[in-house]
């Protein structure tokens, strides 16, 4: 088994993503450089989502996984460790969820899920 494939997480301005009409806050989540970006993965694959660029004054920000398009549930996600959240995609996994946040509505994506042969 190779490497996981990696997703940069960043803040960006919320008029860049296509859910702006929703969002009320100024900052909305990228993936690798593309605002609210459809993420394509595969079950029975490890994957990693890097947060490295959350400027200082915007930490009330929390990057996480779940079922529901707004956000601010529960979640399903794994802990956030150095930086790094880090995910096994079973088959516990629904074939679409979402990444949000927990305080502010809308500024995450979607994440669809192919079935792969193990």
């Amino acid at each position: 088994m190779g490497k996981p494939k990696r997703f940069n997480i960043t803040l960006v301005n919320s008029i860049l993503h296509p859910w702006r009409r929703y969002i009320d806050g100024k900052l909305a989540y990228a993936v690798n450089d593309i605002p609210g970006g459809t993420i394509i993965i595969k079950r029975y694959q490890t994957y990693q989502f890097l947060f490295n660029s959350y400027p200082v004054d915007e930490q009330r920000y929390a990057f996480y996984l779940t079922t529901d398009p707004v956000g601010m549930d529960d979640g399903i996600s794994p802990s956030i460790s150095n930086d790094t959240m880090t995910i096994y995609i079973d088959e516990h996994y629904p074939s679409v969820f979402y990444y949000q946040d927990k305080y502010h509505k809308f500024i995450g994506g979607i994440i669809l899920v192919t079935d792969c042969i193990r």
